[in-house]
């Protein structure tokens, strides 16, 4: 209200509207105001267009990845918006895009453990089980304690038809 030109502000607002719960036209709203705002802001004009790619309808697709591909160009390095975009293209199965992404956000943090689960979910879908076992080994061994890595380890190994290490 004090100053309507704080682009950092209506990000923020559009982070926080898009949260489940929030309100999604005010998400889009204040990140399209970010992006006018912060023209010359690569990185906050990337997750503004994350924003509104996590905000369109289900059924936008390509509306969808053109602010995903407009995010990633943007801000490249960045592997929270290699992580979305990577998890995006896992989600509409293409499994090859969505290696590309999340390989380039391992090269930028090799220790984030749900990137190499999430790696090792695409090469499972893509139905590269051994590349998919090593990602989820790379996974557990970077957090032992991630109950999410061991059980998509334990679903590749009943898919190999390994039943014991499975339920091990």
């Amino acid at each position: 209200d004090r100053d309507p030109q704080l682009g950092d502000a209506h990000l923020m607002i559009a982070q926080l509207e898009s949260l489940p719960g929030g309100n999604r036209e005010r998400a889009r709203a204040a990140a399209e105001k970010a992006i006018e705002l912060l023209p010359d802001d690569k990185l906050q004009t990337a997750h503004a267009h994350v924003v509104l790619g996590n905000t369109a309808d289900a059924d936008d697709r390509e509306g969808r990845a053109s602010h995903y591909d407009k995010a990633v160009e943007l801000a490249p390095r960045d592997k929270d918006i290699r992580r979305t975009r990577g998890l995006f293209h896992l989600l509409t199965d293409e499994f090859e895009k969505a290696r590309g992404d999340l390989e380039a956000a391992i090269e930028t943090d090799p220790e984030d453990a749900s990137l190499q689960e999430a790696l090792g979910l695409a090469l499972m879908m893509d139905n590269k089980l051994e590349e998919a076992q090593e990602a989820f080994d790379r996974a557990i061994k970077l957090d032992p304690d991630s109950s999410g890595a061991f059980l998509q380890r334990a679903r590749l190994r009943a898919m190999k038809g390994d039943r014991p290490e499975a339920i091990a």
